[in-house]
């Protein structure tokens, strides 16, 4: 049987036309005998049967993916191997069944000889995890196991991408680049979610530039035109009542049916409060709430009319609201954005129109005479005669401005000259609007108001028709300084945002009350006062539901520009009146004020009387931080610092060439006065000495009859200690003093004990043990009287003083 076998494979050899056996070629390749296997496969290209040259490939394919081979290279590896597969792929069926029976060739060898030649590369690409070499893999090795596996690992990490997007333009781009992919049915039907879904948000905004902006931006969505011409009709009914505008009695059935047939849609909610107007501004609450209440049931979810209706029934005292005493407003002029420093004693705002301007809008300061503010006179050095300018916040000093210019945000800073020259904040401008730029009481953050692309909803940019107005969608946005500069701006987050317009931030110095305009809250018309409250010290994120201010402080019409008084008794803001914009001041209830602050001020002078430019740091004793950093006046060196309660607060005051004062105020139960004064002279070191002047550590705390230093001593004592290591040659007598309660041979004791800690723990800082003297002097050198609490409080002390120089080993 077998020679009959063998008789007819010759037979059908003869037949097909071929004429060699190249089995001896694959010998040789399972005996490592490469060269001998190479060049049995090269002859047998040199045939003109197919047959042979599918052999000659594949043999030679093998030759040159044996990693043993001196001739390895996987690149030639892969060249034979498509040239073979595509003859084979090519083959008559008889070729085929000749190839598997006689050399084992078939479409399982080819797999696993493409695993051999391209696994390597697979692998590599594999590990890289890197998008681009996966898909030059597949690009370059299209067709193989590998490449199609690899396809399928792509397609899973693409629909991965998209879904994680989960956006039109993200499940679009995948069903563009992946037609053939597993997830295709799964990506469209996601896409169709979401088309849907932003089909319903745009058209039901009744928005006819975002509907015509959705239409051309999707033409190839299945628009049902009937659906489409319901709301683009709506649409045109709200543009024609204008609802940007004050309530218009000649349209007030207009308001009603559209109110009708648009609710619950947020066009007519705001042609709801339009309805509302006329009896708000005539204080008729009850008819307000009446017409609210009639047509509330069309607004199921719309808990803000809720919240309007539970304002306008509320009882609340009304509230005196009056034009700022004084020069400031004029008949003919216009006078707005007043900003107010932390004493509360100069004002500074944006004038137009007014007799005495520059150009457009121009920079006026005021001053407070105890009774009146007084006439206000332009800062030339701030206003031009072509571009508007305006002060939007000033630090708590009151020696730095943010300032509005050109469309950007800048600051200055007060010189003895003059104002500085205005530096852009390049954080915090970009190419969108930005404004309302308010600087914290401890310099520490500026809030603004952005209309860049948020997350609180769509980009609609500033000077826009949307939602009733011309604000578009704007956030309100943070940049805080980090090691003295300002960190990339941080949105306030939807507690405080909302997907319409939120501008004029306010933080008080109670650095917890936020003020802010907003007309996606609750209002009673457009833009509205609302009041929010910081969480948390260490975010800018966490914030209470914003409450608004009230029937008596917010009105349908347009206010704005809040600043709050340092007591958060009064606020100032901006109205109009019968076309007329002045500066007006209002009282704050009670329960919407801000925390008690208290505002130190004083003056920094040299000995002799001079005004010192001084810096001024102030830290949380208790934790050893710093939490603010302000200036002195540097033309008659007068300062103001406000401090929130609860800290225990330590401040010192610093210039160039003096040894630094330091100071201290415990707020965490306080019920002192709201204002102290703190007058503070800073000698120079030079002359502390070489006149050996005994300088106080102000700073230093110790447990009642006790000589252990507590934790609150240290930035002090770590001031003092870089003062040594500054000065490694002086002598320095420190001593201890106390009050004259108790024996005299008591209090020397405790007054050399309390020296002796001070010294102990400045070495372990790293001072120089052989540069301390400890001296205990008890109460012998009082330096007040011991009769008073105060007086005693000045006598329990520790100080420092220069007594020579330290003698060279």
């Amino acid at each position: 049987m077998r020679k009959v076998f063998l008789l007819l494979t010759a037979v059908l050899l003869l037949i097909n036309g071929f004429s060699q056996d190249y089995t001896k070629g694959f010998k040789f390749l399972n005996q490592h005998k490469y060269s001998k296997a190479k060049r049995v496969f090269e002859k047998a290209l040199k045939s003109n049967l197919r047959a042979d040259i599918i052999v000659g490939y594949f043999g030679l394919s093998r030759v040159y993916a044996d990693s043993n081979s001196n001739y390895f290279d996987l690149k030639q590896a892969f060249d034979y191997y498509q040239k073979s597969y595509k003859y084979y792929q090519g083959a008559r069926y008889a070729i085929i069944k000749y190839l598997n029976n006689v050399y084992h060739i078939n479409p399982r060898t080819y797999d696993s000889l493409s695993y051999v030649v391209l696994l390597p590369q697979y692998e590599q690409a594999l590990k890289s995890h890197d998008i681009q070499k996966i898909k030059q893999f597949i690009y370059n090795y299209e067709g193989t196991p590998l490449a199609q596996k690899l396809q399928r690992y792509v397609d899973s990490v693409d629909f991965e991408q998209a879904r994680n997007e989960n956006t039109i333009y993200s499940y679009r781009k995948f069903i563009q680049d992946h037609p053939k992919s597993y997830y295709i049915d799964t990506a469209k039907s996601l896409l169709n979610v979401l088309w849907q879904k932003e089909f319903n948000r745009v058209y039901r905004s009744l928005d006819l530039t975002a509907i015509r902006r959705f239409e051309m931006k999707y033409p190839d969505y299945p628009y049902n035109q009937d659906t489409v011409m319901f709301y683009k009709d709506l649409a045109h009914r709200a543009m024609w009542l204008k609802l940007y505008l004050p309530f218009d009695s000649t349209k007030t059935m207009e308001y009603i049916n559209f109110v009708k047939d648009a609710a619950p849609y947020e066009q007519a909610y705001l042609a709801l409060l339009k309805l509302a107007e006329p009896p708000m501004l005539k204080h008729n609450w009850q008819a307000a709430a009446d017409t609210i209440l009639k047509y509330k049931k069309l607004f199921p979810h719309n808990t803000r009319l809720d919240s309007l209706v539970a304002i306008l029934q509320r009882k609340e005292r009304p509230l005196k609201v009056e034009p700022l005493k004084g020069d400031v407003n004029t008949p003919d002029g216009l006078e707005f954005l007043p900003v107010v420093t932390v004493d509360d004693t100069t004002m500074y705002f944006c004038g137009e129109g007014r007799d005495d301007n520059l150009g457009k809008e121009d920079i006026y300061v005021t001053h407070f005479n105890g009774k009146i503010w007084t006439k206000p006179k332009i800062v030339e050095d701030l206003s031009s005669l072509w571009s508007n300018e305006a002060v939007l916040s000033a630090t708590a000093d009151g020696n730095s401005l943010v300032i509005f210019k050109d469309g950007d945000i800048y600051m200055t800073h007060k010189t003895k000259y003059g104002w500085s020259d205005p530096e852009p904040i390049e954080e915090i401008n970009t190419d969108y609007w930005d404004a309302d730029a308010f600087i914290t009481a401890d310099g520490n953050a500026i809030i603004f108001a952005s209309d860049r692309p948020n997350p609180s909803g769509d980009y609609h940019p500033f000077n826009s028709y949307y939602h009733g107005g011309f604000n578009g969608n704007i956030d309100l946005w943070v940049v805080v300084k980090k090691n003295g500069h300002w960190s990339k701006p941080i949105n306030l987050g939807q507690v405080i945002n909302t997907p319409y317009a939120e501008r004029s931030p306010f933080l008080h110095p109670d650095m917890k009350t936020l003020y802010f305009l907003s007309d996606g809250h609750t209002t009673l018309g457009s833009m509205d006062v609302l009041v929010s409250h910081r969480l948390s010290d260490t975010s800018w994120t966490q914030w209470s539901k914003p409450v608004n201010l009230g029937k008596y402080i917010n009105t349908p019409n347009k206010e704005f520009g809040y600043y709050v008084s340092a007591k958060g008794d009064i606020a100032y803001y901006s109205r109009v009146v019968n076309n007329q914009m002045d500066i007006y001041t209002i009282e704050i209830p009670k329960k919407l004020r801000p925390k008690i602050i208290l505002r130190i001020i004083g003056h920094v002078r040299t000995p002799n009387g001079q005004p010192l430019a001084a810096k001024i740091i102030w830290e949380d004793l208790e934790k050893d931080s710093t939490l603010g950093q302000l200036q002195t006046d540097p033309n008659n060196g007068y300062y103001v610092i406000a401090l929130p309660q609860g800290k225990n607060y330590g401040f010192y005051i610093s210039a160039q060439g003096y040894y630094p004062i330091s100071s201290n105020v415990d707020l965490r139960n306080y019920k002192g006065p709201t204002t102290i004064e703190r007058n503070f002279v800073l000698y120079p070191i030079k002359q502390i000495i070489n006149d050996q002047i005994s300088i106080r550590l102000n700073n230093i705390f110790f447990d009642f009859n006790s000589a252990k230093l507590r934790p609150e001593s240290y930035p002090e004592l770590n001031r003092f200690a870089r003062f040594l290591k500054q000065h490694p040659d002086l002598l320095v007598e420190i001593s201890g003093h106390t009050d004259s309660i108790g024996t005299k041979q008591y209090n020397q004791k405790l007054s050399e004990r309390r020296a002796q800690a001070v010294k102990q723990y400045l070495i372990s800082q790293g001072c120089n043990p052989r540069q301390l003297v400890v001296k205990g002097y008890g109460f012998s050198r009082p330096v007040s009287s011991n009769q008073t609490e105060e007086g005693r409080q000045k006598n329990r002390r520790v100080e420092f003083k220069v007594i020579g120089k330290l003698e060279k080993n």
